[in-house]
């Protein structure tokens, strides 16, 4: 039996992603708002932001479409 047999252990797993999924977007979002407006960095940190995003989204849909906290 593994740990994705258990629900509960899955669910957990998915909420400490979750969290760290956040803190990354959030970190990404302060180095992002710090940029100027015409910084070359603002367009790989937009990219980066958007996977996270992404990776967020693919997270609540796993947990069955219910936000996790």
């Amino acid at each position: 039996m593994s740990a994705s047999d258990l629900p509960l252990f899955s669910v957990t797993e998915n909420r400490e992603n979750l969290r760290r999924l956040q803190e990354r977007r959030d970190a990404l979002l302060k180095r992002l708002h710090a940029l100027p407006p015409q910084s070359r960095r603002r367009a790989g940190l937009a990219y980066e932001l958007a996977i996270v995003t992404t990776e967020m989204i693919q997270c609540e849909i796993k947990a069955g479409g219910h936000h996790v906290r």
